[in-house]
């Protein structure tokens, strides 16, 4: 089955946060995790209804964690609440999780939010970070990128590693920018040596690349490790690919196959797809079309265009699943629709055929040229095809001896044949204009093909 993924597919939080990084994995503040007895727990209750805002968020805490009680979101909402309206930054923090998430109360996103700016206007860390969130992705507020990574620099500060790792993330946005690259990395390793695993993975992803620091990919993959081994999904998939190429370390696909599969069950798109790869092809997994299709299926319903793209082939040729040349077009159009230009070269051909799809040469010319502006050798090819056939666009040997030229690089499909016939048809003159043409695109990374 034709795949199609050719380059490290890196998926990092370096551009985006996801906003599930609001909520921690446990409110720390105001309890100790050990079991109290009942005695205790009346004492802290009675503290707690006496108004005292740190037994009420330890409470809170407590009955959210199950730390020494039995779990109650609605108890520890409760006390929350209780809290924060006292003006206790912490508990303005915990209390605007449970609001913005419905999690023991009534969801209000927007009272989360000023929940949020009031504890970070208090100086909590986890505060400043959870508004900077609010304040980078406009929600319930304006967007400002500004006052978001101001408040992410007031939290990374203070040593919160979340807020390190977001204030990395914005730094890290404009590559061309050395000195806020450095910085970047400065953060992602403040944040990693913390033991925050996406930070451990994006500060592999700088190594990796030499973004801000010397390229060396042994340290990346020792971070990459790292931040698996903390359940990092993105660093998972970044290590089973190392294993698959031998970068870094000694080939090895069953390992690749391991770490894939980690990734992969944990709903990682990326690693579903190379898994879905390795499966293909019986790569450190014994070969297995149903699976593969299972797992292009996966990352495919995640939008990822490669997967979408060779979920189309398998449909187009009964591969794991029964032949759907309908199916086929409708995921090559996705995949071409998402940028890759296996889908668009695929759905193109679909067009000039009629296959699965009323034919449209007009159509298919536009997704050949497309691809072929990508670097694809087999669209360039068939654009050649297409001017010198002139189908679905003006007849014009010499702009098909160009596209059959740069297709030739490649010896792509039969473009080495087709280049040498039409040569014979055109004069001296149309060869060296096509020549220079063919030279021009090439030399503009296939921008400046017309």
């Amino acid at each position: 089955m034709t795949v199609s993924r050719l380059v490290l597919s890196l998926s990092l939080s370096v551009s985006a946060l996801l906003f599930a990084a609001v909520v921690p994995s446990a409110h720390a503040q105001g309890a100790d995790g050990q079991a109290v007895s009942a005695a205790e727990l009346d004492t802290l209750r009675a503290k707690a209804d006496a108004g005292d805002a740190d037994a009420q968020l330890s409470l809170g805490v407590r009955y959210r964690n199950g730390d020494g009680v039995e779990e109650d979101r609605e108890r520890s909402a409760h006390y929350y609440g209780l809290s924060a309206a006292q003006g206790d930054p912490r508990a303005m923090a915990y209390y605007g999780d449970v609001l913005w998430d419905g999690d023991g109360v009534e969801q209000d996103r927007a009272r989360a939010v000023e929940m949020f700016r009031r504890s970070a206007e208090a100086g909590f860390a986890y505060g400043q970070f959870s508004y900077g969130l609010m304040l980078e992705n406009g929600h319930h507020v304006e967007a400002d990128l500004a006052a978001a990574t101001q408040q992410y620099r007031r939290g990374a500060e203070q040593g919160h590693a979340a807020s390190q790792r977001a204030l990395a993330n914005v730094l890290s946005r404009d590559e061309a920018d050395e000195d806020a690259l450095v910085e970047a990395v400065r953060f992602y390793r403040l944040a990693a040596e913390q033991g925050d695993a996406r930070a451990q993975n994006s500060l592999g992803y700088h190594h990796d690349l030499g973004l801000g620091v010397d390229k060396d990919e042994a340290e990346a993959m020792r971070w990459y490790r790292l931040a698996a081994e903390n359940g990092n999904s993105d660093a998972q998939n970044n290590v089973g690919y190392n294993y698959r190429y031998g970068i870094a370390v000694e080939a090895d696909l069953a390992e690749a196959a391991r770490w894939y599969k980690l990734a992969a069950d944990q709903g990682e798109a990326l690693a579903q797809f190379n898994l879905g790869q390795m499966y293909d092809e019986g790569l450190g997994v014994e070969q297995n079309d149903a699976e593969a299709v299972r797992l292009y299926r996966l990352a495919a319903d995640q939008g990822d265009a490669d997967a979408q793209n060779n979920l189309g082939v398998a449909y187009d040729n009964g591969v794991g699943v029964a032949i759907d040349k309908t199916e086929a077009v409708r995921l090559y159009r996705l995949a071409a629709e998402g940028g890759n230009m296996v889908g668009m070269y695929n759905y193109g051909a679909s067009l000039d055929m009629g296959d699965g799809v009323p034919e449209d040469d007009r159509e298919a010319v536009i997704w050949y040229r497309r691809s072929a502006q990508m670097g694809y050798g087999l669209a360039q090819n068939d654009l050649g095809v297409m001017y010198l056939e002139g189908t679905g666009v003006r007849r014009n040997p010499m702009q098909a001896y160009k596209w059959y030229l740069i297709a030739a690089e490649q010896e792509a499909g039969h473009s080495v044949a087709n280049r040498d016939a039409v040569k014979t048809q055109l004069t001296q003159w149309q060869r060296g204009k096509a020549e220079k043409l063919a030279a021009a695109c090439m030399a503009s990374d296939f921008q400046d093909c017309d």
